[in-house]
């Protein structure tokens, strides 16, 4: 079972630049329970630890590394 007590870690993010919009690479599970846990106001800590990576190529970013498959990152 799944609990905020035993979550570890920070969250993965990437952007083109260090401004907003942030793609989540990693640790949706971990910012779904957060979101829900704030929405119900049962979050009394709301700093959510990430890493954040920046990439001026995250356009060229594919599922697979296949150029014919889906984009990872919409803008």
């Amino acid at each position: 079972m799944f609990t905020l007590e035993r979550m570890r870690g920070s969250l993965f993010l990437v952007c083109e630049t260090k401004e907003a919009p942030y793609t989540v690479l990693e640790g949706y599970s971990r910012l779904t329970v957060n979101i829900v846990k704030y929405m119900a106001n049962e979050l009394l800590d709301t700093h959510v630890g990430v890493i954040i990576g920046v990439c001026p190529q995250i356009d060229d970013w594919y599922l697979d590394d296949n150029p014919q498959s889906v984009k990872l990152v919409r803008h």
